[in-house]
């Protein structure tokens, strides 16, 4: 039987899928699974031995650039129409996801059905659906998901089945002894989801009275995140910028921290994965439903602490309310989380 999955983004995303893909093929390893990807993330597929074939849909880059939908495009729809599939896995759940499940050559597409997946239309364009409940963790939905499609029992371990001898040591980088540094993930998406620069310099010099020979490794991923990390590296020598990275050659160091401490962002997904002791900060979102999940994963989110005076947390919002449109301030519901919070948590 040959299956292709749809999940074309984010990296989080993509990673709360891996455990599913796991435990089905542990029942039926006679499965041939294929993926569909957003150009950029089939690096973390590739490090799942059980997925065949990786197709990647340049999406986000045609957006950017639109003659790619007259180049690119075209290509990757040729590619991924050249195979038959005996199923195909919306794993999505959006309109743009169902309607590229359309064009796949297969006689059956099955997916979250009305009531479970984000736009209810794409729902339509499946064989069947399958009723979900919100209430579970993004990973175990995807779990739910496929022992239902498939008939198998549900499993609650998660096993993300990657292979971590397929993570690159980037000889760019001078070797650093195992587990005598930690990793700061600064970098996010969101406006709101972004911790005070003021808190990570502090908790800088926090470890820097506690524990003068560890490293701070700190990763980039923009001009912007390489100007914060650059700023935080001044607070102390032990603070290094690390070069830009591939995911495969960060993988490996977040594969080898003694800790790492993120914002939510998909590369802490990724430490999650790994199984690296984290510390994930959580303002406006909920680690309940999207939150990292796995061995050694510390959560210090603002909507547990219970405090009255944000009733809107987690809003689950790119814009703060309480911030204007043009200003770039962190939410100050998140300045609830302080940098003494977190060094309590790293044991350092």
């Amino acid at each position: 039987m040959r299956v292709l999955i749809i999940k074309l983004s984010s990296m989080g995303d993509i990673l709360h899928t891996l455990p599913a893909i796991t435990e089905c093929l542990s029942n039926f390893p006679q499965i041939k699974i294929d993926w569909i990807v957003e150009s950029g993330f089939e690096e973390i597929l590739k490090w799942h031995p059980g997925i065949q074939h990786v197709y990647t849909f340049p999406l986000r880059a045609a957006r950017k650039t639109p003659k790619l939908f007259l180049t690119d495009m075209p290509r990757a729809l040729r590619a991924v129409r050249s195979q038959y599939y005996d199923l195909v896995i919306d794993a999505q759940g959006l309109i743009k996801s169902a309607l590229l499940a359309k064009i796949i050559k297969t006689k059956r597409i099955v997916g979250l059905d009305k009531n479970s997946c984000r736009e209810p239309f794409a729902s339509k364009l499946y064989h069947q659906g399958y009723n979900i409940p919100w209430s579970a963790h993004a990973v175990v939905r995807l779990k739910q998901l496929f022992s239902s499609i498939f008939g198998y029992p549900l499993c609650l371990d998660i096993d993300y089945g990657l292979s971590k001898s397929k993570f690159i040591n980037p000889l760019k980088v001078p070797e650093i002894e195992q587990n005598k540094f930690m990793i700061f993930l600064h970098g996010t998406t969101w406006q709101t989801k972004h911790w005070p620069e003021k808190y990570w310099q502090e908790l800088i010099l926090l470890i820097k009275a506690k524990n003068p020979g560890i490293k701070i490794l700190l990763p980039w991923g923009s001009e912007l995140e390489l100007a914060r990390a650059q700023s935080l590296a001044k607070m102390s020598p032990q603070a290094q910028v690390l070069p830009k990275l591939s995911i495969t050659e960060l993988a490996y160091y977040l594969s080898k921290a003694q800790a790492v401490v993120a914002v939510d962002t998909g590369l802490g997904h990724l430490a999650a994965a790994l199984g690296t002791k984290t510390i994930n900060l959580y303002g406006p979102t909920d680690p309940n439903r999207t939150g990292t999940i796995g061995l050694n994963q510390i959560h210090l989110a603002v909507s547990q602490l219970g405090n009255k005076a944000y009733p809107c947390v987690p809003c689950l919002k790119r814009q703060c309310i309480f911030i204007k449109e043009d200003e770039h301030m962190t939410p100050p519901c998140y300045q609830m989380i302080n940098p003494e919070m977190v060094i309590k948590n790293l044991a350092l």
